[in-house]
């Protein structure tokens, strides 16, 4: 399964790391210390002793096609991540929003 998770702050990091353990994971975002930080070093979980290591982007364009896309940013950034949403997302695909 190919995830993308729309967003790169803590709530989209910690989904990100769980679910790479079991699919594809992809995050998306505009916060360029958060994405070149993951890019560089993977993401570590405190108590974890791994690193999880996902596909960051900042366009949806430059990530794979997703069957899941995940919203995980703040509220006021809604209508924006939607539309990454709607263009990483495959035809048959679901989107979900944990905002």
């Amino acid at each position: 399964m190919q995830i993308s998770i729309i967003g790169t702050g803590a709530m989209a990091t910690l989904f990100a790391a769980r679910l790479s353990e079991v699919a594809e994971v992809s995050m998306i975002g505009s916060w360029a210390d958060a994405i070149e930080a993951i890019k560089q070093n993977g993401i570590t979980i405190d108590g974890d002793s791994c690193c999880h290591e996902v596909h960051t982007a900042y366009h949806p364009d430059d990530a794979p096609a997703a069957d899941l896309a995940l919203v995980l940013t703040k509220a006021y950034k809604t209508v924006k991540a939607s539309e990454v949403a709607a263009k990483t997302i495959k035809p048959d695909g679901l989107a979900l929003t944990l905002q």
